[in-house]
């Protein structure tokens, strides 16, 4: 899952997955993607297929 939050007086987008390949819990957060008032990111496949 890619989310928002905050951390450290700033925005940053971050990956929470599942631990068991199920919607249901376990869920691991990872580190953030970006940081520095990176808001709500987007996710797309560009116009050669990737």
């Amino acid at each position: 899952m890619l989310w928002s939050s905050y951390k450290e007086d700033s925005y940053v987008q971050t990956i929470a997955r599942s631990t068991s390949s199920r919607l249901e819990r376990p869920w691991e957060q990872l580190d953030p993607l970006v940081k520095e008032d990176s808001v709500h990111g987007m996710l797309f496949r560009t116009f050669d297929g990737y």
